[in-house]
């Protein structure tokens, strides 16, 4: 399913229309008034005028097309044919029009570092760091070797040998910032295997994209330990947003890719005070010349020669190329990963400390400057001191996370796709949406806790709600304690309800606390149901205070976070998921001997969507209604009435009661009693591989991502050649056979590229 299209409105019908009108004399025009009826020449002139605005388009769309910025796809062709470029795939329209508008500038960059970097980025939309293997290899140093400097990392000479003690050995050892000498290893390409020889230039690449987080309301566990997932994740993995404006010709520094931030890498930092330092009376010229790889060190030296106005002098001698000051926010950093307050104040880099907190560190003391410990892997804070006052003292001002395509509910672009008008702002954190009609909009990422009526949300009339562009709102709905369901009903019959950017969670109370399903109930009749960029919780485990027997992580041993389950118990003609993660699709008469029900929708269509559904129990299992299903990833068996299911996943079991009405085309599925006469379809009896997937678990930057040892059937099995499944319009394996193919293009002479995908 794609947006509305939109065009400009040049008003050339208007324009021709007015200039031709007054070519006409004055005593036609006054006639064509007084004739009965009055008005034909006029209707005359305005139909001419619509065909001289086509003439106009075309005109303008000639010279447009004979420039690659404007140029319909179809024109592309045409220019690349006439530069001599070797084509990519029509497919991947946006990297050809880029290839053949850089085509001149890639040859005079021929067999150059930086144009394999460019390439990446221009054709595939990656972030790239090339890494020479010729340069990373022990050597014996002669006489005439000039003085080469340390390795940023861990200090090694180029071709000395290795400087095992340096504590970001880990981070970076076997990748594309690894600044260690290696032995020559000349086996074949595979993994780690055969990185380090003369000819090999390894392309690592990164395909995650990073959307920012503004003003989300983390987690509190208690007064010193959040979790900054607004859902009270201990899994959410922080990423650096990259750089943009990086220079063509640089090459990129850590911070400057897209990709998930490590503790080291964030703690990694330089003081050195300049030399404007020197003036003052503070006695900080004692300083200058020498440099500090940490605040401790700078404060206990400073401390020790009596140098004075200690707390502003971790910021004077911040260094603004080291890592931590890209990533974390202050005066001087304009687009940092993490910008965190605290008590109303912005939380310096001296001030923020790289932690592991999977099981807290609740024994440990860290340095004096220090006011939190921070764990990007799994996205917890803890506080150093107690803030000495109840309620939530941490604001997250930004945040990047990662994905690896936009899909539910989320921070990108959605402005093409939004309604034109303003809507009623949803502005206090707890909304009253007990009755509801018309438009309504969520303008910030913050958490909101609706109230409602006897569990219960009326539509009395046609409504929207939505999300603002470039946020992302999280709803918990909250039954009643005893309770696990939400109703929402339609009030008058033919009603319809369009919800565009949401993220939906429930959080149990009563008995109910700690269960794993809660119930989001449809009653009433409805015309059409729409949830588009939307996350209905599929559920997962909360970050936990201390760890329990068995269990020594707190991210896994919390309480459970419900799975949010569709349940249809009214009518509803058509239900439309687009580009959503909901969790699974039952209607009321799930499970009884007949498989129909009368209460289900009639129509359901799910496009580039995730259905996740919870263990032990279906996906889908609405056996009366008409199913469209294209482009999706199911985690579940489904249990369908008649289906239309192309280039998806069905990671479970597939009944379709209607298999004859049925096709199942360019699909894989885990085999099931009635299957429609599949066409280029993956069967496997026995279930899908286990390892099909890098991640199932929602919240993992890398969820429903299909992994490398995917079979190739399903990896590049769609009718497009590109993979089954939610990420279909990835165009993974288009993208990368393109980036190969311009890599043999422009690589240079006897170098052996090998691509390595980081993320």
């Amino acid at each position: 399913m794609t947006g509305p299209t939109r065009t400009a409105r040049d008003d050339f019908e208007r324009l021709y229309a007015e200039k031709f009108w007054d070519l006409i004399p004055e005593t036609y025009r006054n006639e064509d008034g007084l004739a009965e009826p009055p008005g034909q020449l006029r209707a005359l002139v305005e139909l001419v005028a619509c065909e001289a605005a086509i003439e106009r388009r075309s005109i303008d769309r000639l010279l447009a097309d004979s420039r690659v910025e404007e140029a319909d796809d179809w024109a592309l062709a045409y220019i690349g044919q006439l530069l001599g470029t070797r084509f990519i795939n029509p497919l991947n329209s946006a990297g050809r029009r880029v290839d053949i508008a850089r085509t001149l500038a890639y040859r005079r960059r021929t067999g150059t570092a930086r144009l394999l970097e460019k390439l990446a980025n221009d054709i595939a939309g990656w972030d790239a760091k090339l890494s020479e293997a010729f340069r990373r290899l022990i050597r014996f140093p002669h006489a005439l070797d000039r003085t080469f400097d340390p390795g940023p990392v861990t200090g090694t000479l180029p071709g000395g040998w290795p400087n095992v003690r340096a504590l970001r050995i880990g981070d970076v050892v076997d990748g594309p910032f690894d600044d260690m000498a290696h032995r020559p290893d000349f086996r074949a390409g595979r993994g780690v295997r055969g990185l380090y020889n003369i000819p090999k230039a390894n392309l690592f690449l990164y395909r995650t994209y990073a959307f920012p987080l503004r003003g989300i309301d983390p987690v509190r566990l208690n007064a010193r330990h959040y979790a900054l997932d607004p859902s009270g994740r201990g899994s959410f993995t922080l990423f650096q947003p990259g750089d943009p404006e990086r220079a063509e010709c640089d090459a990129p520094a850590e911070w400057q890719i897209r990709m998930p931030i490590t503790c080291r890498r964030m703690g990694a930092v330089r003081y050195c005070l300049p030399d404007s330092a020197a003036t003052g009376g503070l006695n900080w010229g004692l300083l200058v010349g020498r440099s500090f790889e940490s605040a401790e060190d700078l404060l206990a030296t400073a401390t020790a020669e009596g140098v004075g106005n200690l707390p502003a002098l971790p910021m004077a001698a911040l260094d603004p190329e080291s890592i931590k000051a890209h990533l974390i926010a202050h005066p001087g950093n304009i687009l940092p990963a993490i910008d965190i307050a605290f008590k109303g104040s912005r939380l310096m880099p001296h001030q923020i400390a790289g932690a592991g907190l999977r099981d807290w560190a609740n024994g440990v003391t860290p340095p004096d400057q220090v006011e939190a410990m921070l764990d990007p892997t799994h996205g917890l804070l803890q506080l150093v001191h107690p803030p000495g006052a109840s309620g939530v003292t941490i604001r997250l001002d930004q945040l990047y996370y990662g994905q690896y395509f936009p899909v539910g509910a989320g921070t990108y672009d959605r402005s093409g796709e939004l309604p034109s008008v303003a809507g009623t702002a949803i502005a206090v954190p707890t909304p009253n949406l007990s009755t509801l009609s018309g438009d309504l909009e969520a303008m910030t990422s913050r958490t909101f806790r609706p109230v409602t009526a006897s569990d219960r949300i009326d539509i009395v009339a046609d409504t929207r709600i939505w999300a603002s562009n470039d946020e992302r709102p999280y709803f918990k709905l909250r039954p009643a304690a005893g309770g696990n369901a939400i109703e929402i009903r339609a009030t008058v019959a033919g009603t319809a309800l369009e919800l565009d950017g949401l993220w939906l969670g429930a959080a149990l109370a009563g008995a109910m606390a700690g269960t794993t399903l809660a119930r989001l109930r449809i009653t009433g009749e409805w015309d059409r149901i729409v949830l588009r960029h939307m996350t209905i919780d599929p559920g997962g485990v909360k970050a936990a205070l201390a760890p329990t027997a068995g269990e020594p992580f707190a991210f896994e041993n919390g309480k459970p976070i419900p799975h949010v389950r569709i349940v249809i118990e009214g009518q509803v003609e058509d239900l439309i998921i687009d580009r959503s993660i909901v969790g699974s699709l039952h209607d009321s008469g799930a499970g009884l001997t007949s498989g129909l029900s009368a209460c289900s929708a009639a129509r359901v269509t799910i496009a580039d969507s995730v259905v996740h559904g919870l263990a032990g129990a279906p996906a889908i299992d609405m056996p009366s209604a008409n199913f469209t299903i294209d482009r999706c990833t199911i985690l579940g068996d489904c249990n369908l009435g008649r289906a239309e299911i192309s280039n998806s996943i069905i990671d479970g079991k597939l009944e379709v009661q209607d298999a004859q009405g049925s096709c199942l085309r360019f699909s894989a599925v885990a085999g099931g009693a009635r299957i429609p006469g599949p066409y280029r379809c993956v069967i496997m009896p026995d279930g899908l591989p286990a390892g099909m997937f890098d991640s199932r678990r929602f919240g993992d930057w890398d969820y429903c991502r299909l992994s490398a040892s995917c079979p190739e059937g399903i990896a590049e099995g769609a009718e497009n050649d590109a993979e089954m499944g939610v990420f279909y319009r990835a165009l993974f394996p288009i993208k990368r056979d393109d980036l190969l193919t311009k890599i043999a293009e422009f690589a240079p002479v006897q170098a052996v590229v090998q691509t390595i995908f980081e993320t």
